[in-house]
């Protein structure tokens, strides 16, 4: 569910700094933040269940329901960063009218 819900938070939060903030993307950063993203999550996707003789059944709609709910909570928090560092409210990095607009790739 968390692999789930950081690839929603990716896609929700960079779609609204392109399309609301007008915020320009190099594509070279949202490839290696894809490929971090992954390889982050290969110690965390490693199962070791044991096959049961019955066949199980998921909760498929509990899981992607709990992970839109934890993937849109991120974006929001990721948005309020991104506002932060907008009114240079993060330490070192000023507002926007004096350095420009934050790069979205530095509030993931």
């Amino acid at each position: 569910s968390y692999r789930l819900a950081t690839t929603i938070q990716i896609l929700i939060f960079l779609s609204v700094l392109v399309y609301a903030f007008d915020c320009a993307l190099d594509p070279l950063y949202v490839i290696l933040l894809a490929l971090f993203n992954d390889i982050t999550m290969i110690p965390i996707a490693e199962d070791r269940q044991t096959a049961s003789a019955e066949p199980e059944h998921a909760g498929v709609a509990g899981l992607v329901g709990f992970s839109m709910a934890l993937g849109t909570m991120q974006s929001l928090s990721s948005l309020i960063f991104y506002l932060c560092m907008d009114q240079g409210l993060v330490k070192g990095i000023g507002s926007h009218q004096e350095y420009g607009y934050p790069n979205g790739v530095h509030a993931q």
